[in-house]
């Protein structure tokens, strides 16, 4: 009997994996480190050993596995199952999903990482009972996962979403997609760490700067954020600009598709309490009153797992 799937989620830094029942429920989990800098190849076998890992933990066998599902950083295809580029990883034109149907034996599917997160949130997470949802990732980048009607969009190239490429700013700063201005640039924990740096670099007195060691190069946004925490001014300033820069661009989002609810998840979403108040005075601000009146914006709920269970959920749906 097939009775089980598996959720893996590649990440920059992190692998995970999880083992769950055709009812979503978890039996094992196991994370390991990406090993990027070893190369793409290191990668590809990396995401085989840790699913063998995962049902080794749990005891069950792997004839009783009955699809994969894989959430990747794109761009990809979720129809030939190929991740085109990620450069963190190392990969270019990687046939993931049919490698791993070589290993395994079994049906995989393959689904952007943003898109397999907001799928998880809608089913289980923070975004659970609404018809039409955005899910939000603000970490190193900013991306989004779209829900219309109860189904995720992604778009006639499977590129819907690229919510951090939005440019709200024209001719400002450079992004790392070539363009400038993008909603990436503003809002994110690279951009929270670049105006930091600049800030101080500039001359404003801050305890960020001690944080860091002394060393401008060293300062992320975990370090704005602690400074932040302890009513540093300057940090304080730096999380309410980064607030309103996402509010800015959630207003567009909240214009064009009037949703029930938006989800933040992502490492900068543990400093919501920074950025809140100014993001949602930004909303409101920029969007008309009977969309921002009843739109409700929360903090993601599953944490690291949003793209294992997200993965899984694709995975229960091929079976």
């Amino acid at each position: 009997m097939k009775d089980y799937v598996v959720g893996l989620d590649i990440g920059g830094t992190k692998l995970a994996a999880g083992l769950f029942d055709l009812n979503l429920k978890e039996i094992s989990f196991i994370k390991c480190d990406t090993e990027a800098f070893r190369g793409g190849q290191v990668v590809v076998e990396n995401c085989k050993a840790i699913v063998h890992q995962v049902l080794e933990k749990s005891g069950i066998s792997r004839d009783r596995v009955a699809s994969i599902g894989i959430s990747s950083p794109g761009p990809l295809d979720t129809h030939t199952g190929i991740v085109t580029y990620v450069e963190t990883i190392g990969w270019k034109n990687v046939p993931i999903r049919s490698i791993m149907e070589e290993e395994f034996n079994v049906s995989v599917v393959l689904e952007n990482d943003a898109n397999a997160a907001a799928l998880a949130e809608n089913v289980r997470g923070a975004g659970e009972g609404t018809k039409n949802m955005i899910y939000i990732t603000v970490s190193t980048g900013v991306g989004s996962g779209i829900i219309l009607e109860k189904k995720l969009y992604r778009g006639s190239h499977d590129a819907a979403g690229e919510f951090g490429h939005i440019c709200i700013v024209p001719g400002g700063r450079p992004c790392g997609c070539g363009n400038r201005g993008c909603l990436q640039s503003y809002a994110s924990g690279t951009a929270l760490a670049n105006a930091a740096r600049a800030g101080i670099t500039a001359g404003e007195n801050s305890a960020i700067l001690l944080k860091a060691g002394g060393i401008p190069e060293k300062i992320h946004a975990f370090q704005v954020e602690e400074a932040a925490k302890e009513n540093d001014a300057f940090a304080i300033k730096l999380w309410e600009e980064m607030g309103y820069h996402l509010g800015l661009g959630i207003s567009i989002l909240v214009q064009l598709f009037d949703p029930d609810r938006i989800v933040i998840g992502g490492g900068m979403s543990r400093a919501w309490d920074l950025f809140y108040g100014s993001m949602m005075e930004s909303v409101r601000s920029n969007t008309y009153e009977v969309l921002s009146e009843n739109l409700q914006v929360v903090p993601a709920l599953l944490g690291d797992k949003a793209g294992v269970f997200g993965a899984a959920t694709l995975g229960i749906a091929i079976v």
